[in-house]
């Protein structure tokens, strides 16, 4: 009988250890996003306002808007839909489970988990969970974007609100949500995200104030599109090596060591789109660190 127990106590244990590790999402204090639309761009922040109890339920209020709500023990976080309560992330979910939610007030999306796993993050390892769009969905003049990025204590990649956020695809460039970062209550950066910094610095929108932080957050790099379509690439180290990936994870450009110097210009060779810049420099101590950076062409 002893030997029946002992393995069930230890998987107990471990189950409440791994419930002891979730991240909750609204411990940040705010969140700074690229609003794009066409080829410009603008900044905006996401911030707790304050809180407010509906129906005996206390919510943490985003933007003096947007209520939400978080249980740490199911890992899900809900918001307040046109005062319905709509289940907005789910940490819990397996792979290829189903996850259904009104977007943009009009159609309702089906998504798929198609991949679970740990990513590194300014405040630690965080899960990061990818989702994908079942069907093409048209609202307005655009597609949607299919890919959805959850991670674990940040949000989404489109921002926190990103039924209301996210990216449309058309001929002229759609417009969507990228997240910039993230911040804690003490204003300490807890997550760099995949936009381009507008000249390489954060706006004043959405400045935060790190000394812990303060190595990381120097820029590795700067890449943007001028005028001519050309990608221009400045960095303070040498480079090695330089990926560019459309979202959809493919690989439409690669220079592999044929980098000597620190600047780089790419002639006018890729339509206008949102894509990630991955490049690695010859001054990286560990060769699985990624520099990456998303690219939208004006």
């Amino acid at each position: 009988m002893k030997k029946i127990l002992f393995p069930l106590l230890i998987l107990v244990i471990t189950q409440i250890t791994v419930g002891q590790k979730y991240s909750r999402l609204l411990n940040n204090s705010g969140w700074c996003c690229e609003l794009f639309s066409g080829t410009g761009a603008v900044y905006s922040e996401y911030y707790i306002s304050g809180t407010s109890t509906i129906d005996d339920q206390t919510y943490m209020i985003i933007n003096h808007t947007y209520f939400f709500q978080e249980d740490s023990l199911t890992q899900q976080v809900w918001y307040l839909n046109d005062g319905e309560k709509e289940l907005i992330y789910d940490f819990s979910l397996e792979l290829e489970d189903t996850f259904r939610i009104e977007l943009y007030d009009t159609i309702v999306g089906s998504y798929v988990v198609s991949k679970i796993d740990t990513i590194e993050t300014l405040s630690g390892n965080r899960k990061r969970m990818i989702l994908y769009l079942t069907d093409s969905l048209t609202i307005e003049t655009g597609t949607l974007d299919r890919d959805l990025i959850w991670i674990e204590g940040i949000g989404s990649t489109y921002g926190p609100v990103y039924p209301k956020t996210l990216p449309v695809d058309n001929e002229i460039g759609g417009w969507g949500t990228c997240l910039e970062g993230v911040y804690s209550i003490d204003r300490e950066q807890v997550y760099q995200g995949y936009c381009t910094y507008i000249g390489g610095y954060w706006p004043d929108q959405c400045k935060f104030i790190s000394s812990k932080v303060a190595q990381i957050k120097k820029k590795p790099f700067i890449a943007y599109f001028n005028a001519l379509g050309d990608l221009e690439i400045f960095t303070e180290d040498q480079m090695e090596s330089l990926n560019i990936y459309d979202l959809n994870g493919r690989l439409v450009l690669s220079y592999m060591n044929k980098l000597s110097g620190q600047n780089l210009i790419i002639s006018n060779q890729l339509p206008m789109g949102i894509y990630i810049c991955e490049i690695f420099l010859k001054t990286n101590e560990k060769s699985s660190i990624k520099l990456i950076k998303y690219i939208k062409s004006p």
